[in-house]
């Protein structure tokens, strides 16, 4: 459980990274302050269930992931 949850977590901050705009980008104070928040600790859980149900159910991988981001 902890490996699943571990590499879980990997995936859905990797796909953040790629649907979030880099810090540096204008406006650079908005991008921060939504960087700080999303990353923070204990906000994978939903995007992991969400990761969890639809793999058990045979969905595709990478659209569970954006789907849980956006969750």
């Amino acid at each position: 459980m902890e490996l699943y949850l571990s590499q879980s977590k990997k995936l859905v901050d990797h796909c953040l990274e790629g649907l979030l705009p880099p810090e540096c980008e204008e406006p650079p104070t908005i991008h921060k302050a939504m960087r700080y928040s999303v990353f923070a600790g204990g906000k994978r859980v939903r995007p992991i269930l969400v990761l969890a149900s639809g793999e058990s159910l045979a969905g595709d991988r990478d659209i569970l992931l954006r789907v849980g981001a956006a969750i």
